[in-house]
């Protein structure tokens, strides 16, 4: 009986050694490190957005954006999809930050991963006057917004009026559960649930799985898996590799289908309406083109090893300098200010400046946000 009443004790000063060690464990990472860059926030659905982040949760603001308050007025507004966000860097080190930084100007990041161009018509005109701006940057993203807008207005039922009259849930063309599905997963056993529910409250849980544990290789993010269609590619001259994703991308930006016909007639009403709107609240509205990674390392490669893989990546390339062309005219034609930040990503990659990860994400590093921002501040300034 002795032993087993000190075998009861040993192993209750442990699980409250452990207990307490994971509680101080917790309390040193949140004064070391922000929540925001760290916590999981919850979301739910939302008919004009297809889902929006808890105020407050994760760290992210009251209006549920990634800044550490929302601020009474804010000269810029940057608006975009996670490009914008900051995917892969800290909230200091995304573009938006990093452009308050050297324009010494403050910043308001109106930017969530998903979202496109009709969710960026609803934010500005919605939220943006609210903090009376003067400048409006709206990221657009080529990996995936034209692709963006069409999903969006042809899943929820708010964009009805941007649906073109030849295209009707009949034709093929719609995709109405699908889409709203990849932002509306639940966990669905006990596991999944104490791990999304530390995932969204602890800063030690979440360094541990996913910086110490995936430094170890015990833990793997799906996200860092190759897929047999991806390409590794080095620079000519360099050490630089990266993980490309032609076939990912095309399906976003091949001209020929009717996702992107028609996601770019549905981007361009969007930017219109936008750039109206701007007119009227006498904001300046800047259209930021940013290109994908595929795009920005093209004209560096040898078109050498698969060449079904190679002629993916060259048509992709001609597939998205052919959309960007198609932008430019038409924002040239209805006077919106806009900018282009290919050769920048370009000149910093050839000078041996690593600005995206060697895995296949397609979000830049702090390096290439701060590309970003360097030539967002050119034109601002």
């Amino acid at each position: 009986m002795k032993r087993f009443q000190k075998a009861i004790t040993s192993i209750s000063i442990l699980l409250l050694s452990t207990f307490i060690s994971l509680i101080a464990g917790e309390f040193v990472c949140r004064i070391v490190f922000n929540k925001v860059d760290y916590l999981s926030p919850l979301r739910k659905p939302d008919p004009i957005l297809m889902y929006r982040i808890l105020p407050g949760s994760g760290g992210h603001d009251e209006w549920g954006f990634r800044n550490s308050d929302v601020p009474a007025e804010a000269s810029i507004i940057t608006i975009g999809d996670s490009q914008t966000y900051g995917n892969n860097a800290t909230m200091k080190k995304a573009y938006p930050q990093q452009l308050s930084e050297i324009t010494k100007q403050r910043v308001y990041n109106m930017a969530m991963g998903g979202y496109g161009p009709l969710q960026y018509e609803h934010l500005l005109q919605s939220l943006a006057p609210e903090l009376n701006p003067k400048i409006i940057v709206v990221g657009l993203y080529f990996g995936n917004d034209i692709a963006d807008a069409y999903k969006a207005a042809y899943s929820l039922d708010y964009w009805k009026p941007y649906r073109s009259a030849q295209q009707d849930s009949s034709s093929g063309h719609s995709m109405p559960e699908t889409y709203l599905n990849e932002f509306q997963k639940e966990p669905k056993n006990v596991i999944a649930l104490t791990r999304h529910w530390l995932g969204g409250n602890s800063i030690f849980y979440q360094l541990v799985t996913k910086v110490l544990l995936a430094n170890l290789g015990i833990w793997k993010d799906v996200n860092e898996i190759e897929n047999s269609r991806d390409i590794s590619v080095q620079i000519k001259n360099s050490d630089i590799t990266k993980v490309l994703t032609p076939d990912t991308r095309l399906k976003s930006l091949d001209t020929s289908t009717v996702i992107v016909k028609e996601g770019l007639r549905i981007t361009l009403k969007a930017l219109n309406n936008m750039h109206d709107f701007c007119n009227q609240k006498k904001y300046k509205m800047i259209v930021h083109i940013i290109p994908t990674a595929e795009h920005v390392y093209y004209p560096f490669l040898e078109m050498t090893g698969d060449q079904t893989k190679m002629s993916a990546l060259q048509y992709l390339s001609q597939c998205e300098k052919h959309l960007i062309e198609q932008l430019c005219d038409s924002l040239k034609t209805s006077g919106i200010h806009f900018i282009n930040s290919t050769e920048s990503l370009r000149k910093a990659l050839q000078s041996g400046t690593r600005i995206y990860p060697s895995g296949p994400d397609g979000h830049p590093n702090e390096q290439g946000y701060q590309i970003i921002a360097e030539t967002s501040a050119k034109y601002i300034n």
